[in-house]
């Protein structure tokens, strides 16, 4: 089970050319680049038709990525100019337990968590993610990995799609992680996304039904 506190930060992104750009980075400040690989993730998010459980910040989902599946309860803790952090509980899960959960007689750490905050609250948004993953360390092991997100929305008979960057720390403290952001910041010149990707694909939904 992974429980800790996330901390991470978005960026729109208006054209997918910078993805290139920042796959080409070998060192940022003192962290030199791990690793790099791409990914599939498919992510189900629970809520009712009002994202109700979204706008109070709390979120529960079923991930599928590199043939693993997952479930996590997130709860916000606070975000500000585009860095969040979170409360993160995630578990993996079988196929045979996925099943059970869905019957209502499967419960871990993650579920309970749903069970207690969740009300009403069925399978109503779907994600799929074309992800590439770079991990950036120093020599204490600690650093960073970016996520470079090409995703499609389903959401109540919508499709929507956008791309955006996510950096999240691993193992860095405030201070330290705010050095890495304020160096993406000044080399590419990104806006800070104040939603995560179920708040976006909420107000694509809404601002989709005005037109």
């Amino acid at each position: 089970m992974n429980k800790e506190n996330e901390i991470e930060i978005r960026f729109e992104v208006k054209d997918k050319k910078i993805f290139q750009e920042f796959s080409e980075l070998n060192k940022v400040l003192e962290f030199e680049k791990a690793s790099e690989k791409k990914t599939l993730i498919e992510n189900q998010i629970f809520d009712d038709k009002k994202f109700s459980h979204a706008k109070k910040g709390i979120l529960f989902r079923i991930r599928r990525k590199d043939e693993k599946i997952f479930a996590a309860f997130k709860k916000r803790i606070s975000i500000k100019e585009g860095l969040e952090e979170n409360e993160e509980i995630e578990e993996e899960v079988s196929g045979k337990q996925l099943k059970e959960f869905e019957e209502g007689s499967f419960e871990n750490k993650a579920v309970k968590k749903f069970k207690e905050n969740f009300f009403n609250a069925e399978k109503i948004l779907l994600i799929k993610t074309k992800r590439t993953e770079i991990n950036f360390k120093n020599r204490k092991g600690k650093g960073f990995e970016i996520a470079l997100d090409d995703s499609k929305y389903e959401l109540l008979g919508k499709a929507f799609a956008d791309a955006m960057i996510e950096v999240e720390s691993r193992g860095l403290n405030e201070k330290e992680f705010g050095k890495v952001l304020d160096f993406f910041k000044e080399k590419f010149h990104l806006p800070a996304i104040n939603e995560n990707k179920v708040e976006r694909a909420y107000r694509f939904y809404m601002e989709s039904k005005k037109n």
